[in-house]
C-alpha cells in the first residue's frame, strides 16, 4: 500500500508540475509558436499535450531504479538509512514504515478526478461512434476506393472514423453540395487525416488532456487540432493541385 501511495505522490507531483509549467509556457510563447510552420506548431503542441504524463511516468521509473537493481542483484543495500529504512526514494525491498492517510486521500482523490475526466473522453468518443454507426447501418453504402465509402444521407458529412483501421465516409448530400472537383478536394483532406494517423492521435490527445490543468490543456488541444486541420488542408491542396479548390470546398461545406 505504501509503495502505491509513494508512486502516486511522485506521479502526481511530476504530472502537476509539468502541466503547470507547460500550460504557462504555451500561453507565454503562443505568439512565437504562431510564427512557425504548421507542422512544427503541431509537433510542439502535441509534445506539450503528452508532456505531463510522459514526464511523470519517466519519473516513477527512475525512482524505482535503485530498488530494482537491488532486487536483481546488481546493487547492494540501496537504503539511505539501513537501520530504519526511512527512504528518500521508492522501495519495494524492505518493509514499509507506514502510510500517510492524508497522502493516500490526496492520491486517491486526484487519481479519481483524472480517471473521471478520461472516462468522459472515452464515453464521448464511444457515443459519437455508436451514433455514426447507426446512421451507416441504415444507409446504402457504395465503395469509392479502398477505405473510402459513399453513403446516402441528407446531412452533408465527410469524415474519417476508426482508431485501428480508419475509413473515410462521405454522404450523398455532401457530394451534391460540393460538386466533382470539390469532392476530390474534400476526400484529399480526409486522406490527410489518415496519412497523419489523426484518429489515433486525436483520441490520445483528448485522453492526455485529462492530465493537464483544466483550461490550459484544453487550449493546447484546440490549437493543436487547428494546426492539424491546416496541415490536412495543405495535403489536400498538394493532392488536388489547387489551393483555391480546397478553399472553395471549405466554403461550400
Amino acid at each position: 500500500m505504501k509503495l502505491l501511495v509513494d508512486l502516486g505522490v511522485v506521479f502526481l507531483v511530476l504530472c502537476a508540475g509539468t502541466a503547470i509549467l507547460v500550460g504557462a509556457a504555451h500561453h507565454a510563447v503562443t505568439p512565437f509558436i504562431g510564427g512557425l510552420r504548421a507542422k512544427w506548431r503541431a509537433r510542439l503542441r502535441f509534445a506539450a499535450l503528452i508532456a505531463p504524463i510522459s514526464v511523470a511516468s519517466l519519473g516513477v521509473l527512475i525512482a524505482l531504479v535503485p530498488s530494482f537493481l537491488h532486487v536483481i542483484g546488481l546493487a547492494q543495500d540501496h537504503c539511505l538509512n539501513s537501520l530504519e529504512h526511512k527512504h528518500a526514494h521508492l522501495c519495494f525491498v524492505h518493509r514499509p514504515t507506514g502510510v500517510s492517510l492524508l497522502l493516500a486521500c490526496i492520491v486517491a482523490g486526484v487519481g479519481a478526478t483524472i480517471f473521471f475526466r478520461a472516462t468522459l473522453v472515452v464515453a464521448r468518443w464511444w457515443r459519437a461512434y455508436r451514433v455514426f454507426a447507426a446512421v451507416i447501418a441504415t444507409s446504402s453504402i457504395r465503395t469509392l476506393l479502398t477505405g473510402e465509402y459513399l453513403f446516402d444521407s441528407e446531412v452533408p458529412v465527410c469524415v474519417t472514423t476508426g482508431l485501428l483501421r480508419p475509413k473515410i465516409f462521405i454522404s450523398s448530400r455532401a457530394v451534391a453540395a460540393l460538386g466533382p472537383g470539390c469532392v476530390q478536394a474534400a476526400l484529399a483532406h480526409e486522406r490527410g487525416h489518415v496519412a497523419r494517423q489523426e484518429t489515433r492521435a486525436r483520441f490520445l490527445g483528448a485522453m492526455v488532456e485529462a492530465f493537464h490543468v483544466p483550461g490550459l490543456g484544453r487550449s493546447i488541444l484546440h490549437r493543436w487540432q487547428e494546426d492539424s486541420e491546416f496541415l490536412c488542408d495543405q495535403f489536400a491542396a498538394r493532392s488536388a493541385g489547387s489551393p483555391t479548390l480546397v478553399a472553395e470546398a471549405l466554403v461550400r461545406f
